[in-house]
């Protein structure tokens, strides 16, 4: 490079800061890309308190439904993905055995960071079976957890009946994706 003419370095240099931005770049806009950022670290289920709000119920319906609001209780933001694992519980807290199924719904899942104080949510939707049937599960709580075990912490409950009056009766749970919005979480 030693004898090569000063603006042939000029135009080497131009030339290979070019296609370094060009790898940046977005190629259908020309826009420059923000270099993706890395996710805080996932959720634990001890950093959220969960509050299950029933919905009225439709006349003459046997499916009931309920919005869960998963608030991180911690200073930290953490991240979260997927489902919670849901859990009849009677009063003594033993586990009551129901069906459940997890869907891919109303979206599949995709990670999102949730805020120090912040508010996830997630549907669920239950058949309710007539609680004086011997093969109708009946509970008190319900339990929340981010892994796949039923010991989790339990949720507080809004608007279900009083549970030494009325207990909850299910013969079917579904739960739908975790999502950052409300709006999305019953829509299936």
């Amino acid at each position: 490079m030693r004898n090569t003419p000063m603006c042939w370095r000029r135009a080497t240099a131009a030339l290979a800061a070019l296609l370094l931005m060009s790898a940046c770049t977005d190629p259908a806009s020309g826009a420059a890309q923000a270099a993706p950022q890395a996710l805080s670290d996932p959720c634990l289920t001890s950093d959220l308190t969960a509050t299950i709000t029933l919905r009225p119920a439709q006349p003459d319906s046997t499916v009931r439904e309920a919005l869960v609001a998963l608030t991180n209780a911690t200073a930290a933001t953490c991240s979260l993905n997927g489902w919670l694992t849901m859990t009849l519980i009677n009063a003594a807290r033993q586990v009551v055995p129901v069906p459940a199924t997890k869907l891919d719904k109303p979206t599949q899942p995709t990670t999102f960071e949730l805020e120090a104080g912040g508010v996830a949510y997630t549907g669920l939707k239950w058949i309710s079976c007539e609680k004086t049937s011997a093969s109708c599960p009946v509970g008190a709580n319900i339990r929340y957890s981010l892994s796949l075990t039923s010991d989790g912490p339990v949720a507080t409950l809004t608007d279900f009946p009083t549970p030494k009056r009325t207990r909850i009766t299910m013969s079917e749970l579904r739960t739908g994706v975790l999502t950052p919005s409300s709006d999305q979480a019953l829509t299936w």
